[in-house]
């Protein structure tokens, strides 16, 4: 137990005066990181314990340490907490700027938002989006097909006033965009229901394709785990043609070959073994077989 508890406070130790190396912290977390490590490294409280003369009690090190690594804690959340408002106050200003059509001005603050704090960079990347969206006419002719009846009639009219974008700038822009559209609505909805039945068609086509190759595999699987890795023989009919020699121990194998037949394998096997006159002589035989190895039929034998 000592021993484990030496090593973690070699692991902690170093950890915190690695950390104290980062370049962004402030001079007082850097103070304190560099001072909790040599604390609570073996090599440096016994330094610093000799020369001091102080001895601190189990019990007192562990509360400084856990009072220390609190303090750091504490530091670390109201630093968050401070860039996180100030990142905050970045995109609002983005979206102030796109709001009156900014975007050039807008675009600066939004790689500023990206590049300083990664809990808003969702949020920047959603802004990037409806940069691009707003003036898509896919998104629009997309939008055009959604739409209810009464909203399309309300765009031909003008009144118009949904918000598809939290930005107005984007907002006004894109409903303008979609106005130009709308004369091709009927068009745009029928050219998507023909893309939906491709879609379809293809999806199935690849399902289909997928079936395939999958039986295909399973297939060629239960076909190659019927021969021999060794030397190609069919282990089923090589049993069954073994059983019914006098000899089982002459068998030897020369070659087998087979074709698919779509139903069951039909395998022919050359080998030599001993006749009733003690001489080797060699035996062809024909064989049906299923997909699961079993011989099904002698189909010829010589």
């Amino acid at each position: 137990m000592k021993t484990f508890l030496s090593i973690l406070k070699w692991i902690f130790g170093i950890s915190f005066l690695l950390i104290a190396t980062s370049s962004n912290l402030s001079f007082l977390e850097i103070l304190l990181y560099i001072v909790l490590g040599l604390f609570i490294t073996p090599i440096s409280y016994n330094f610093i314990a000799k020369k001091s003369n102080i001895t601190l009690p189990s019990w007192l090190k562990w509360v400084i340490t856990i009072a220390g690594c609190f303090v750091l804690y504490t530091f670390q959340l109201d630093k968050a907490e401070e860039n996180n408002k100030e990142i905050k106050l970045i995109v609002e200003k983005a979206n102030q700027l796109l709001d009156i059509g900014e975007i050039d001005s807008a675009n600066v603050y939004i790689s500023k938002a990206k590049a300083e704090n990664k809990w808003r960079f969702e949020e920047a990347i959603m802004i990037d989006k409806n940069l691009i969206d707003y003036k898509s006419e896919d998104v629009a002719k997309d939008t055009l097909v959604s739409m209810s009846d009464n909203e399309f009639s309300q765009l031909k009219k003008g009144e118009l006033t949904k918000p598809y974008f939290p930005q107005k700038y984007l907002n006004t822009n894109f409903i303008s965009l979609m106005k130009k559209l709308a004369p091709q609505r009927a068009g745009i909805i029928k050219s998507k229901k023909l893309e939906i039945e491709r879609k379809k068609r293809e999806e199935k086509e690849a399902k289909r394709k997928k079936l395939k190759r999958e039986k295909e595999a399973k297939r060629k699987k239960l076909i190659e785990e019927q021969f021999s890795a060794w030397d190609g023989s069919h282990i089923g009919l090589t049993r069954m043609l073994k059983k019914n020699m006098r000899n089982p121990d002459s068998y030897e194998h020369i070659e087998t070959t087979y074709r698919d037949d779509g139903k069951s394998l039909v395998i022919k096997t050359r080998y030599r073994g001993q006749n009733g006159f003690g001489g080797m002589t060699i035996g062809e035989v024909m064989a049906r077989v299923d997909f699961n190895g079993n011989v099904l039929e002698i189909i010829s034998e010589n």
